[in-house]
């Protein structure tokens, strides 16, 4: 479980995060940074250490936030928790991030139990991707991609492009499902049917890249996107 960070704990992290020193160190082996619609985060790793240990993320703007007036400090930091390892030291850690962060580069840090120095990395957030379970009815996937039919973007030569990167798979979503354009069957507005849609199961593990919604907006990524 997450847990919530008070002002007066957070200026200790940061203290923590500067200056800590153990002769009995232990380290972050690695982590990996998703991003989801919404502004959904997932980080994931490993503290070697093992199961049990505190690991504390805190995602600032890059740079150092010593030395910063406390009245500035919470404009700098996206977010900070702490949460305790599992089987063979492993973490995940859930956030939401703000809209704002969208276009910037964040400074993610992650430390723990016995960690002399923190694992930094820092990325660029994009603008957040879409999830599949999103795209509006009267959209075709193509391959790779998916176009809303009232996309500038669904032209011949993208279309070909999205079957050489993707494969020959084509699916039409209506009402809510979706249905193999490739299926014999698929002539006929009778196949359009509950019983013959696509398991969601099937739909939510697609690998896809981008979404080409309606005239006047611009492609979004599908998710998951890793960041690092």
């Amino acid at each position: 479980m997450i847990k919530k960070i008070s002002m007066a704990v957070l200026l200790s992290f940061l203290l923590l995060f500067s200056f800590a020193i153990n002769i009995d160190s232990a380290h972050i082996i690695d982590y990996t940074i998703t991003l989801y619609e919404g502004g959904n985060i997932e980080v994931q790793g490993n503290i070697s250490s093992g199961p049990d240990q505190q690991v504390t993320l805190l995602v600032h703007t890059p740079g150092s936030l010593t030395g910063l007036p406390q009245s500035e400090l919470m404009e700098h930091i996206a977010f900070i928790a702490q949460v305790k390892s599992t089987t063979n030291g492993t973490f995940l850690i859930r956030f939401t991030l703000h809209p704002k962060w969208q276009g910037q580069e964040l400074q993610f840090n992650v430390g723990g139990t016995d960690v002399d120095e923190p694992l930094r990395k820092i990325v660029t957030i994009p603008t957040y991707p879409i999830n599949i379970n999103s795209v509006e009815n009267n959209s075709v996937r193509v391959g790779i991609d998916v176009y809303h039919l009232s996309s500038p973007a669904y032209t011949p030569d993208n279309v070909v492009n999205s079957l050489i990167e993707g494969g020959n798979t084509i699916y039409f979503k209506l009402g809510g499902r979706w249905y193999n354009l490739l299926d014999s069957r698929a002539t006929s507005a009778e196949y359009f049917k509950k019983e013959n849609a696509i398991d969601d199961d099937i739909v939510n593990a697609w690998q896809l890249d981008m979404w080409y919604p309606r005239n006047g907006l611009g492609a979004i990524k599908f998710d998951p996107v890793p960041l690092n």
